[in-house]
């Protein structure tokens, strides 16, 4: 069976000598993402910037793919597909 990914994630770092590239394991599967800074005294926040992305079944057939980009004290934006 082939495995469609409804999300796919593509990642470079410096450092490294290969990209990262993910996805979830099924089509209705999902990812969570935090991205952390090191702030101006050396600690680190780790909840700079949020990323989700899920997929909402509804009916057992239809998908609503979704993302959302949390930052900046709870101010959310989101992503729909169409």
């Amino acid at each position: 069976m082939k495995n469609v990914r409804n999300f796919w994630i593509k990642l470079k770092i410096d450092g490294r000598e290969t990209m990262i590239e993910t996805g979830p394991r099924s089509k209705d599967g999902g990812f969570e993402m935090t991205i952390g800074m090191r702030d101006k005294n050396g600690g680190v926040s780790e909840n700079k910037l949020k990323i989700n992305g899920f997929a909402e079944v509804i009916n057992d057939k239809k998908r609503d793919l979704r993302i959302e980009v949390d930052y900046k004290d709870d101010n959310t934006l989101y992503y729909e597909n169409e």
